[in-house]
């Protein structure tokens, strides 16, 4: 089991939108993949509760059988459009991946 953490930082009024604003629509459409890609098979989403300076908004765990099926996902069509979404929203993520 592959599992795989993502956090995201927002960027303030990226797409004439806020942060937070933003935060929710990135959630939204990484909540949508599930079901839509198989080889994702377990996912939660969050808003980050603590708003210190160095805290992120947004954190993604999920979890695939492998490393072939999490590169399977990231070039989904469907994973491709959220990537878009966030080149223009994130102004930082941070990613971990292990085994």
């Amino acid at each position: 089991m592959l599992r795989h953490i993502l956090v995201f930082k927002m960027k303030e009024n990226a797409l004439g939108k806020t942060g937070k604003e933003n935060c929710i629509e990135l959630k939204r459409m990484i909540d949508a993949l599930y079901g839509v890609i198989p080889q994702l098979k377990k996912m939660d989403t969050g808003f980050n509760i603590r708003k210190g300076a160095t805290d992120y908004d947004l954190g993604l765990y999920s979890e695939f059988d492998s490393l072939k099926d999490l590169n399977i996902y990231r070039d989904h069509p469907a994973h491709v459009k959220v990537g878009e979404f966030i080149k223009e929203t994130v102004e930082d993520r941070k990613v971990a991946d292990w085994e």
